[in-house]
């Protein structure tokens, strides 16, 4: 991330995971934050261990004067709202239509049965647009809002699955109890989101055109990166998952996911002053969901992948 580094938490060894790297692109700009940047333990939490001990856990810290980020004032909402377990306001499947021709007029259209918050819709139509007509690329929407029951049917699916998810994307497993329950879910958070947990849950992100990292890499995916990158924020937008090569915590780079950060930063905001790791497995449906409290202590659920996102988003300014 672009404040200044802590020397000696990037000095700090970082255990191995089980899991071999993504192939994400990456932003070599960012680097990580010292204030979210810890290790993670996949062995149960003991007495020496770096994860947080188990049990019921407080709310991660507010940064303080002398931390490297500033999260905006958390905009008042209800946690239930934060954890995907209670829809957001002003969810719509449609909105106003930003005046285009040709090509163009069907830029920014969203899919039947997605939804997404109003405000985010006209601003992602009115970037979809600009962008056709300046590069003849049409984009769309892949994905956009999910409840924590929806997060719970993906989850749950590819824990059930673990043996054939952790060979298609490069995962060992070790043979049992708390190890491998730990390595089954880093495994899966590559890409996929832990329910109570994920920025979807917001109506504030969306996935655009396609969530194949190799189809990124295509000269009309790279060149629809390279128009976004260099506009996207004109409309509110950033790349949340950007720069893990340069040490972002948390999820493989995801070209295709953007957040909006009118919105969205007060909301990271208020999850990380009201949200706890019991939060989270309750938005999980408690044992069902594979995990145990002391799964996402263990894992840094909370500073990693909830916190864990571009430095030039989590320092939005707009």
């Amino acid at each position: 991330m672009r404040p200044a580094l802590s020397r000696l938490l990037l000095a700090a060894p970082l255990l191995t995971l089980a899991c071999a790297p993504g192939n994400g692109q990456a932003d070599g700009e960012e680097k990580v934050n010292d204030k979210y940047a810890y290790s993670v333990n996949l062995s149960a939490p003991g007495p020496s261990a770096s994860a947080p001990p188990a049990g019921p856990q407080a709310p991660m810290p507010a940064p303080g004067p002398s931390a490297t980020v500033a999260l905006p004032e958390p905009v008042s909402v209800s946690k239930a709202l934060l954890l995907g377990l209670e829809e957001p306001g002003d969810l719509v499947t449609d909105g106003a239509a930003v005046p285009a021709e040709g090509a163009c007029a069907a830029a920014g259209n969203i899919p039947v049965r997605r939804r997404v918050k109003a405000e985010v819709l006209q601003k992602f139509r009115e970037m979809a647009v600009a962008l056709c007509q300046q590069t003849g690329e049409v984009v769309n929407l892949q994905s956009d809002h999910r409840s924590a029951p929806e997060q719970s049917t993906i989850w749950n699916q590819k824990f059930a699955n673990a043996g054939a998810m952790a060979r298609e994307r490069g995962c060992a497993l070790p043979a049992g109890g708390a190890e491998r329950r730990r390595a089954i879910a880093v495994c899966i958070l590559k890409f996929n989101s832990m329910p109570g947990t994920s920025r979807h849950h917001w109506g504030t992100d969306i996935d655009i055109s396609n969530t194949s990292p190799a189809w990124w890499s295509t000269p009309r995916g790279a060149k629809i990166k390279g128009w976004l990158d260099a506009n996207a924020a004109r409309y509110g937008f950033c790349q949340v998952y950007a720069g893990k090569a340069s040490g972002r915590r948390g999820y493989n780079d995801e070209a295709w996911h953007w957040s909006y950060m009118p919105i969205s930063a007060g909301l990271l905001s208020a999850y990380a002053q009201s949200v706890t790791d019991a939060d989270i497995i309750t938005a999980m449906g408690g044992a069902s969901g594979g995990l145990a409290v002391e799964d996402i202590a263990a894992l840094n659920i909370r500073q990693d992948y909830v916190m864990g996102i571009a430095g030039k988003c989590l320092n939005w300014a707009g």
